[in-house]
C-alpha cells in the first residue's frame, strides 16, 4: 500500500549529503528534485495530505523544526546495508477533525 504523493514527498537539503536530483530520478520522476531547504518547511503546512521528510542523520536543526510544525510526526530511523548510509524518515499523516 502507498500513501501520499510525490508532491508532499522530500529530501531535507544538506550540505555534501545526496544528489537529490537522483533522488527524482530513481523514483521514475526525472525532472522533479526532491530538495527542500528547512526554511521553507513552512510552506508545506499549506500541502494537505500526508508527507514525507527524509533527514540526514546529524540534521538536528532540521528535526527539530519539524518537530516543532508538526508535532504529530513520526520519526523512524533508515538503517541501511550500506556502512554510513542510514537517514531518518519523517512522517506526517494528517490531524483527524478533533484532533490537536
Amino acid at each position: 500500500m502507498t500513501i501520499g504523493s510525490p508532491e508532499s514527498a522530500y529530501v531535507v537539503a544538506y550540505p555534501h549529503w545526496v544528489d537529490t536530483r537522483l533522488v527524482g530520478i530513481n523514483a521514475g520522476y526525472p525532472t522533479r528534485d526532491f530538495a527542500i531547504w528547512e526554511e521553507d518547511f513552512p510552506r508545506t503546512l499549506e500541502i494537505e495530505g500526508p508527507k514525507l521528510f527524509i533527514l540526514k542523520l546529524d540534521d538536528s536543526q532540521s528535526l527539530s523544526t519539524l518537530q516543532s510544525l508538526y508535532p504529530q510526526g513520526h520519526l523512524r530511523l533508515f538503517e541501511s546495508q550500506v556502512s554510513n548510509k542510514d537517514f531518518y524518515e519523517y512522517y506526517v499523516l494528517p490531524v483527524s477533525a478533533g484532533e490537536s
